[in-house]
């Protein structure tokens, strides 16, 4: 199967495995499905939500980028990393378009200023010489985004003093009641946003954050095995499948998530996009493999 990009590993070509190009390439098509759709869209109509969602989908498809590259590259436990971020993605943009706006886009709309403000007072009090050193950069400019941030601040809260604390977070939700809700607002709307993020958190989030901090798992066969007479580590085969087959997953949902709420079209080829992905899996693992894998254990 012809790949679009280019840097790929020898994985993507590997014999006997035709599942692996093929769910690298659903991944290229969401993207670009996504860029036709989005392409014409007038961002005058609504510039809030053309800010954000539109910059999360700019990091998902980087991140997408390289968890293919990574895994073909027999990278996968690194892959495995970013694909834990990749989750978070897909679970902020798809809260974002289906929560109310003043409990979603607003809200995370406010944080970008508060976020600004915050680092910045964290970086005077507690990391003097790296905001000099900025300051030295960026001269009155560094001075001018805290002063912005603060004439913000007082507008969004009116008894807001200068030098008080603000919330750093646009959410005090964890992950896991940010899943839940989602699904629970999603839920009937679109048979690709049926989707249980609350089982992806529970199935797959949860287990790749032993990854990402490090823990002792990291050194199970569920990820890494042996291999040659030095007894190297090497990846687990399953594992390759396994990224590249939530890669597709995230970026199917995200990309027609985010679509169809600028109402920019692309429905049907989504739609297609998303059988032959439900068809490829199943060909692969078997029928149900998805619900099973990621069935929380409240279900069994």
């Amino acid at each position: 199967m012809k790949l679009r990009r280019d840097g790929y590993g020898a994985l993507a070509n590997l014999e006997g495995f035709a599942i692996i190009p093929k769910l690298v390439r659903l991944s290229e098509r969401a993207w670009e499905t996504y860029t036709v759709s989005i392409i014409g869209y007038n961002v005058a109509k609504d510039q809030e939500a053309a800010d954000i969602l539109g910059s999360i989908i700019y990091h998902g498809q980087n991140c997408s980028y390289s968890i293919g590259l990574l895994t073909t590259w027999a990278e996968s436990l690194e892959a495995l990393a970013l694909l834990r971020i990749r989750f978070e993605q897909l679970l902020t943009s798809s809260y974002l378009v289906h929560a109310p706006r003043e409990d979603g886009l607003e809200r995370f709309r406010r944080s970008v200023h508060r976020m600004d403000l915050n680092v910045l007072r964290k970086m005077k009090s507690g990391h003097a010489p790296m905001y000099e050193f900025l300051e030295k950069i960026l001269g009155d400019k560094i001075k001018q985004a805290e002063a912005e941030a603060e004439t913000w601040e007082r507008g969004a809260n009116p008894d807001y003093k200068s030098g008080q604390r603000v919330d750093q977070n646009w959410t005090n939700k964890d992950n896991l009641t940010l899943a839940k809700e989602r699904d629970k607002l999603a839920k009937g709307k679109h048979f690709i946003s049926d989707v249980s993020l609350e089982h992806y958190y529970h199935g797959f989030y949860r287990h790749a954050s032993g990854i990402v901090h490090v823990d002792p798992n990291l050194l199970t066969s569920n990820y890494v095995t042996s291999a040659g007479p030095l007894n190297l580590p090497v990846p687990n085969l399953l594992q390759i499948f396994i990224n590249l087959m939530l890669c597709a997953h995230f970026d199917i949902v995200q990309a027609f998530e985010v679509a169809s709420y600028f109402d920019v079209g692309g429905t049907k080829e989504f739609e297609r996009l998303f059988r032959e992905f439900s068809s490829a899996v199943e060909e692969f693992f078997g029928p149900d493999f998805l619900t099973e894998l990621f069935k929380d254990e409240k279900d069994n």
